[in-house]
């Protein structure tokens, strides 16, 4: 089930995780996959040396907004599918 949040990202988890839920303030450690909306593949964790990307949930300087909004909610060990609009996807320079 895909959830559109009032921003326009869109996520579904794939796997629920267990334990306490994402919020703002706290530290998340992320394996990812970067695909364009065609499915072309860009990067991932695995090919960028299997290192995580890690930041503090609502720290404007630790991820772009789509994905600091779309990690909210997850639970520890969750696998959740975004869809980020261009709009909050990049970053200046």
């Amino acid at each position: 089930r895909y959830v559109k949040l009032p921003s326009g990202v869109i996520y579904a988890d794939a796997q629920t995780g267990t334990g306490e839920e994402v919020k703002e303030g706290d530290r998340v450690s992320l394996q990812w996959v970067l695909r364009r909306s065609n499915g072309y593949f860009v990067d991932s964790s695995q090919v960028a040396g299997d290192d995580p990307f890690q930041f503090r949930v609502g720290d404007p300087t630790g991820a772009i907004q789509g994905l600091d909004e779309a990690v909210r909610g997850m639970r520890p060990g969750g696998v959740r599918r975004v869809l980020v609009p261009p709009r909050l996807a990049y970053v200046e320079g």
